[in-house]
């Protein structure tokens, strides 16, 4: 499932395909595609079936802490999949929807469609 896990600001990162071309910036607009799940592996939240989703990089309140951290410096096509420790993720409150419990921590798969 994780291959070649490294760790990066306090999240864990498994490439699963390289990526070409810009890399995530500070102010670039970025348009992704993610699934996540919990860590037992049931998902609670899934672009793929939906919609992109796309976002100013930077931009306060728009991701979670641990995919901010993630994103930063992927490059264009480049797909992951992240273990997010809850303290990134939603912490002691947990999602304000309240699909997401306190204290949890998430697997997402990333792939970054385009940059901008």
């Amino acid at each position: 499932m994780f291959k070649n896990i490294k760790k990066r600001n306090g999240i864990y990162v498994s490439t699963i395909q390289n990526g070409q071309g810009n890399s995530v910036e500070l102010g670039k607009t970025i348009i992704i595609k993610y699934k996540a799940n919990f860590i037992d592996g049931i998902e609670f939240d899934n672009t793929y079936y939906q919609h992109y989703f796309e976002y100013t990089y930077g931009t306060p309140n728009q991701v979670i802490e641990g995919l901010d951290v993630a994103l930063l410096g992927m490059k264009n096509k480049e797909k992951s999949k992240i273990i997010i420790p809850s303290q990134l993720a939603f912490g002691d409150k947990g999602s304000s929807t309240g699909i997401v419990p306190p204290f949890t921590p998430l697997v997402y798969e990333l792939e970054i469609i385009d940059i901008k």
